[in-house]
Formats: structure tokens, C-alpha cells, sequence
């Protein structure tokens, strides 16, 4: 199973008009089964649920991205885009996944884009400094 190709096949199916709400998160368990969770929760608590399901459920895989209103420079093709990251059991990876409701267009995981994985990272690094209490 390719849980990056799955989240992604699947968070295609939620897209409407407002967007992708509740954020969507997948889990790779050891023995191989696949979880799904719909966080109905703002980002920083997200995250709090997200350090969860890793650390208690010994978690192989996870990927979880939250909905973004994007600027001008900061993607390729739309304003809206799904940013998030992909944990695939020794580290993080940023990605996004640029949208449009309608004409529904839906472009592929983008691991490359410079802002977000900055942005993503920085949120990463910030959640858990806020959860160890240091300062990077």
C-alpha cells in the first residue's frame, strides 16, 4: 500500500465548495491495517491528536494535511491547496496537493513546493517545541 497515492485518492473524493473540513488523516498501523480520521478540530489541537496516534499506536505511517487559502507566489496553479506532511516511520515530508472545486481539478502530490514545505516544517518544529518546551 502507498499511503501518500491512498491519502490523496481519498481526499479527492472530500473536496466541496468549503473546501476539505475536517482535516483528513491516515494511519499505517505495524500489522498493516489502514485507519482513517477526520479531525474536526482546529490545526494546533489537530496536531495534539496527530502526536497521539503516533505515539500510542506505535504508528508505521501517517499523513495528514489541513486546507489552506494560498497567496499569490505561494502555489503553481490554485489558491486553495491541502499542505501537510507524511510521516514515513523516520521522518517528516512536506507536501501539498493544489485544488479546484469546480471544474473539479485535482493536481498530484507535490513534494517540491519551497513555501509550504518551509511553512509545514516550521509548524512541525513549533508543535514540538510547544509539547518538549524548547526553543529551536
Amino acid at each position: 500500500m502507498n499511503l501518500p497515492e491512498t491519502y490523496h485518492q481519498y481526499v479527492s473524493t472530500l473536496i466541496d465548495v468549503t473546501g476539505v473540513y475536517p482535516h483528513a488523516v491516515m494511519v499505517l498501523e505495524q500489522d498493516g491495517t489502514m485507519g482513517v480520521c477526520a479531525l474536526d478540530l482546529k490545526p494546533p489541537q489537530a496536531m495534539s491528536e496527530i502526536a497521539k496516534l503516533l505515539i500510542q499506536n506505535k504508528t508505521k505511517e501517517l499523513i495528514y494535511g489541513f486546507d489552506r487559502f494560498c497567496r499569490k507566489g505561494q502555489t503553481e496553479f490554485f489558491e486553495d491547496a491541502i499542505a501537510g506532511a507524511y510521516w514515513n516511520g523516520e521522518g517528516w515530508k512536506p507536501f501539498i496537493i493544489e485544488y479546484q472545486h469546480d471544474p473539479r481539478v485535482v493536481k498530484p502530490l507535490n513534494w517540491e513546493n519551497e513555501f509550504w514545505n518551509k511553512s509545514v516544517r516550521g509548524e512541525l518544529v513549533s508543535f514540538m517545541d510547544g509539547i518538549f518546551g524548547q526553543k529551536s
